[in-house]
């Protein structure tokens, strides 16, 4: 009787925790200042971009100075293609959020309004960072537009701040980083779906003609927006990645330290005669 009485007051064994659903992991404790300081930067950027930009070459900007691959470019400017370029960046950036609540409202998002606010988030958080990037680049470097080497646009446009910071396309830059961010997004949520594919050719394809548009307008070289193009996309897959969740349910981004390179990023680099892009482990 002891013995049966010992083993009824045995305490149970301990339950499994409940494996996260979501295969995505957010802390606001993380992404939000991390979200609101570039958010900031760029923001701080543009506002004083007018006292930070220095010497202003218009109307006498020497096309000696700009580089072989470029130099055809020097002097467009379309007023068309500019408006173009504007109204389409602004599509592309409100497209995905626009897709994941449609998802949403017609209840086959996977994970709920959770999910649609994990998404939310983890896409503001690559604009952010995006945005911020290429603000502090463009600011360093205050690379001439080509609009700013003939006389299509008005000498006002050519003298302000904003006709000096062609280096890199922030427009490409950020229709990359929101296309990019979400179709990875949606294929982390939809592995098995038919329509990931199309969703990456839909955004990437949008991207491209965005960048297309800014060459055609005027306003930037084509290695602008070929370097716009490279580090968007690689942001768009740097900060949804880092907030996949591992086989252990936690987040990459909370144990990349001390686990060798754990993904790989292309910043902007200065290189003899222009600029280009490097491999950045983290």
């Amino acid at each position: 009787m002891a013995a049966v009485a010992a083993t009824a007051a045995a305490p149970a064994p301990a339950q499994p925790a409940e494996p996260a659903t979501s295969p995505l992991a957010v802390d606001l404790r993380a992404d939000l200042p991390v979200t609101l300081s570039a958010a900031l930067l760029a923001g701080g950027l543009q506002l004083g971009r007018e006292a930070i930009v220095g010497e202003r070459c218009a109307p006498g900007c020497d096309e000696d100075g700009v580089n072989a691959v470029d130099r055809p470019f020097a002097g467009r400017y379309s007023a068309a293609a500019a408006t173009a370029s504007d109204v389409l960046v602004g599509l592309n950036l409100a497209l995905p959020v626009a897709l994941d609540g449609l998802e949403l409202a017609l209840g086959m998002h996977p994970d709920g309004p959770a999910g649609f606010g994990e998404d939310s988030l983890i896409l503001a958080e690559t604009l952010a960072v995006t945005i911020g990037l290429q603000s502090a680049v463009a600011i360093t470097v205050q690379r001439p537009r080509p609009l700013t080497y003939g006389d299509g646009a008005d000498l006002g446009a050519r003298r302000s701040a904003s006709a000096y910071l062609s280096f890199y396309s922030g427009h490409t830059s950020c229709s990359f980083a929101a296309a990019t961010a979400y179709a990875y997004l949606f294929g982390v949520r939809h592995p098995r779906s038919p329509l990931r594919a199309g969703i990456w050719a839909l955004g990437e394809g949008l991207a491209a003609i965005d960048g297309s548009l800014r060459v055609a307008a005027g306003y930037h070289f084509p290695t602008d927006v070929l370097v716009g193009a490279a580090v968007g996309t690689s942001v768009g897959l740097l900060v949804p990645w880092l907030h996949a969740r591992r086989d252990d349910g936690t987040a990459r981004a909370e144990g990349t330290a001390g686990r060798g390179t754990s993904a790989w990023l292309l910043v902007p680099a200065p290189l003899p005669g222009g600029f280009g892009v490097t491999l950045l482990a983290l």
